[in-house]
């Protein structure tokens, strides 16, 4: 195994748990459009799942922005003068560690 092996497996994780969570975002919207027809408790309790789930999409995208890298220890795929998302980003914007590179 690689020196980074296990820090690249959380990413992977990390980023495959929001993606996932994006895909939840039409099931909610629709649930929420079908809880109208309901009675109002249901609603609410439709509308507070509705608020969770936008919370912890939320967090999962502040945690995964603010990726450092393993190697140098600076936020990975942003600098001072741009902001590139995590997820697309092929190396790191400081010192070029390829993602998913073991050493």
């Amino acid at each position: 195994m690689g020196l980074y092996s296990e820090a690249w497996f959380e990413y992977k994780q990390l980023r495959n748990q929001l993606l996932l969570a994006y895909l939840g975002f039409p099931v909610t919207f629709a649930l929420k459009w079908v809880w109208r027809f309901f009675p109002d408790w249901v609603a609410f309790a439709g509308y507070i799942l509705f608020l969770v789930w936008a919370l912890v999409l939320f967090g999962m995208e502040v945690r995964l922005r603010g990726l450092t890298c393993f190697h140098c220890g600076k936020k990975f795929a942003s600098q001072w003068w741009y902001q590139r998302s995590t997820l697309l980003a092929p190396e790191c914007a400081h010192c070029g560690l390829k993602k998913y590179a073991e050493h």
